[in-house]
């Protein structure tokens, strides 16, 4: 009979990945073999005139049809859970740190059921959350706006600057674009930070515009006076 190890080496200060499914599954084969083998030999070799009764024997083949079934259920069970991570957006333990991203395909062999993630698989069984789309939308819109305004400068030095303006623009769009679900996702703060800003551009571009209209207007003076002038002094000459 196989001896189930319980206690394993430390390499590079790690414990190997456990195989414990298969050493199982292994380890229950085996068991079933040797007991087929044991009864096989008993009915070969019992006495004719006092033959055994076989009956207990036949309950423990029963029990262990059943334990088969059972993991081979439960091995099954396992496979789709893993397999509907396919697609999902997932954060797991690895590397000797958290892995998050999507899952590309699902991998199922021998040794269990392997998620893949940017090209690399690693054990189903290290996945610790999966995350709703909507949800993981959400954040990552929190997380897009946090770094847009991280990029911009003091509010008090903002201007209308091309590279302030498509800056805040681009704030500006996606902000307002999102859904109730989205905008519950941003703190107080940091939507008041965010109006604030676009507030502040509005601010400069309507102060640049009524700069501009005034400069305009004392051109468009400016010249309707010199026009004025060199009628009168035209006509001066003339008389």
């Amino acid at each position: 009979m196989a001896e189930t190890n319980l206690v394993q080496q430390i390499v590079n200060g790690k414990v190997p990945e456990s195989t414990t499914s298969e050493t199982t599954k292994n380890t229950a084969k085996e068991t079933k073999d040797m007991f087929l083998q044991l009864l096989v030999a008993e009915m070969k070799y019992q006495d004719p005139m006092q033959p055994t009764d076989n009956s207990e024997y036949v309950k423990e083949l029963a029990t262990f049809t059943q334990v088969e079934s059972i993991q081979s259920m439960q091995t099954n069970v396992t496979t789709l859970t893993a397999n509907a991570l396919t697609g999902k957006y997932v954060v797991l333990n690895a590397d000797n740190g958290g892995i998050e991203g999507y899952v590309d395909f699902v991998k199922t062999d021998t040794s269990g059921s392997k998620v893949s993630i940017d090209g690399k698989l690693y054990p189903a069984s290290a996945v610790e959350s999966v995350f709703d789309e909507t949800y993981y939308n959400a954040i990552t819109v929190k997380k897009t706006l946090a770094q847009m305004v991280s990029e911009l400068p003091e509010l008090d030095k903002l201007t209308t600057q091309d590279k302030d303006y498509k800056k805040v623009l681009a704030l500006n769009n996606l902000y307002s674009n999102l859904d109730s679900y989205q905008k519950s996702m941003i703190s107080a703060e940091d939507q008041k930070t965010i109006e604030k800003y676009i507030d502040r551009m509005a601010e400069l571009l309507k102060a640049k515009e009524a700069s501009s209209t005034d400069s305009t207007t004392k051109e468009t003076t400016t010249a309707a006076t010199e026009t004025t002038e060199t009628t009168e002094t035209t006509e001066t000459t003339g008389a």
